[in-house]
């Protein structure tokens, strides 16, 4: 998905090269460096002039970090997965999907068991254009089998879903939080839900969201985490002048929490901000066990930053946001095995050439 509406152009300049989390390197014979040093940003892409996007990363219980994205490397969007286990050592991007038509937004996550899962969403060709989301499985992030794919939702028809988010629930079931319109009276975007008891390879019929969604606006680019007890779902809301949230001054992060991914808490405005864009968001688990919020947000800058609040201290913003060390879009971020030092990845580049850059930085 090309996502230009702010840093189409980021320039890292010499923020690039050098320092620790140098240049990622599959090379088999080279010593490793230590391990997640912090440093400067690198490119986590390199040698991919075709559109690099949509970073989903995942730290695995052995403390393997996985970085799944779509690329257009191969001619057409397909996802693909790269790991290191040292943060300098990258390994080849593995190609997951290999369908004809394009597929985008990848989320990747493992489960209790051991085993990964990833949901994508499914662009058809020209003329319908219509949109689905699959999901896949392995216990190999290196190896995945394009026959293993499953349809998680129903394409027939004029309908749009797409950019998932994935997370297994308190009970143990899989469950995908999508983004639709059409499928119920009206156009506007709508959060949807389906689930899997299986591990993945049946999915339930989507179910919008009913105690999140809002009948007068677009509801659009979920992020679901497992947290704790429970659940925890954040998304942007924006008003009908624009479908597009990332080019809507109106767009606000919003947040909300589930214990069993069926009943939600009344959703919470987070950013509330008038003429700016919030978009974007992720969360993830910081060192001392509490969660945070990191979005993209044009409050200090016309082009966009990258913040961070703790998920503990939504009800007091804009006090605590703070400015995170990462330039660019869709943030994604992840406590590494190095006690103190978080990974991020983010999105940089003129359209339809951006690629991923990867830091590991201390907060």
């Amino acid at each position: 998905m090309r996502f230009s509406f702010l840093v189409a152009a980021v320039a890292l300049g010499a923020a690039c090269g050098g320092g620790g989390g140098g240049p990622p390197d599959a090379s088999a014979g080279d010593a490793p460096a230590p391990g997640f040093e912090p440093g400067a940003a690198f490119l986590l892409t390199p040698g991919s002039p075709a559109e690099d996007e949509d970073p989903s990363v995942l730290r695995a219980a052995d403390g393997t970090l996985a970085v799944a994205f779509f690329s257009r490397r191969g001619g057409n969007a397909d996802i693909y997965v790269t790991t290191t286990r040292d943060g300098t050592h990258w390994s080849g991007p593995a190609r997951v999907t290999t369908d004809a038509a394009d597929d985008f937004a990848p989320s990747l996550i493992q489960d209790r068991t051991g085993r990964f899962h990833l949901t994508w969403f499914r662009r058809a060709p020209s003329p319908t254009y219509y949109a689905h989301v699959r999901a896949t499985s392995t216990l190999d992030l290196a190896a995945w089998n394009p026959a293993d794919e499953r349809r998680a939702t129903d394409a027939t028809g004029f309908l749009e879903d797409w950019v998932p988010t994935l997370a297994e629930t308190p009970g143990g079931q899989l469950l995908i939080v999508f983004v639709s319109r059409f499928r119920s009276a009206g156009t506007n975007y709508k959060l949807y839900a389906t689930t899997s008891g299986d591990g993945g390879d049946t999915w339930g019929a989507p179910v919008a969201l009913a105690d999140v969604n809002d009948p007068a606006a677009h509801d659009h680019l979920p992020f679901l985490a497992r947290a704790d007890a429970g659940l925890t779902l954040a998304w942007v809301r924006c008003d009908t002048t624009n479908m597009t949230p990332w080019a809507n001054p109106s767009a606000d992060v919003f947040l909300s929490t589930s214990a069993d991914g069926v009943r939600w808490t009344a959703p919470a405005n987070v950013t509330h901000d008038a003429n700016v864009i919030d978009v974007f968001p992720g969360l993830y688990r910081r060192f001392d066990g509490a969660w945070s919020l990191a979005w993209v947000t044009t409050a200090e800058s016309a082009s966009g930053s990258v913040v961070d609040l703790p998920v503990a201290g939504i009800a007091a913003y804009p006090a605590g946001r703070t400015d995170l060390p990462l330039a660019g879009y869709s943030p994604r971020i992840v406590a590494t095995p190095r006690d103190g030092v978080y990974f991020g990845v983010t999105v940089a580049g003129a359209t339809g050439t951006q690629d991923l850059y990867g830091r590991f930085f201390r907060k």
